[in-house]
């Protein structure tokens, strides 16, 4: 992923970045053709983090969420695909999707065989507790 720094992370201010992913994947959960929302706070992979506070943010999710009755998914794939510290949402995403009562499914987001069920008993432990 190190050609995003020069396409992306070099080229624009990282709270710009923030605010536009969330406002498409707030457009995303308004257009009432999904059922779930998989990797809410992706954007983490790249390693570059927001000046501002993400609570709001993630408030609004979580709140759309249930307005559509969406579901959030908690996977691993970024844990186990690309060694990010954290198996699944951050732990802050997490508390405020609970706080909220949202729907949730955790998963192993499987792109091959071999991949289907990867730290899938930690991340349902940590999704439905």
């Amino acid at each position: 992923m190190s050609f995003s720094k020069e396409l992306l992370w070099e080229k624009f201010n990282t709270d710009t970045i923030y605010k536009r992913y969330y406002e498409l994947i707030f457009d995303l959960i308004e257009s009432g053709l999904f059922t779930q929302l998989a990797h809410p706070d992706t954007i983490k992979l790249f390693n570059y983090s927001p000046t501002y506070d993400l609570k709001p943010t993630y408030h609004a999710l979580a709140k759309l969420l249930n307005k559509y009755n969406m579901k959030a998914e908690n996977n691993t794939g970024c844990f186990y695909r690309y060694h990010h510290k954290d198996m699944g949402l951050s732990d802050e995403l997490l508390s405020i999707l609970k706080e909220h009562h949202v729907k949730m499914i955790p998963a192993s987001d499987a792109h091959k065989p071999c991949d289907v069920g990867i730290c899938i008993k930690e991340v349902w432990d940590k999704t439905m507790k």
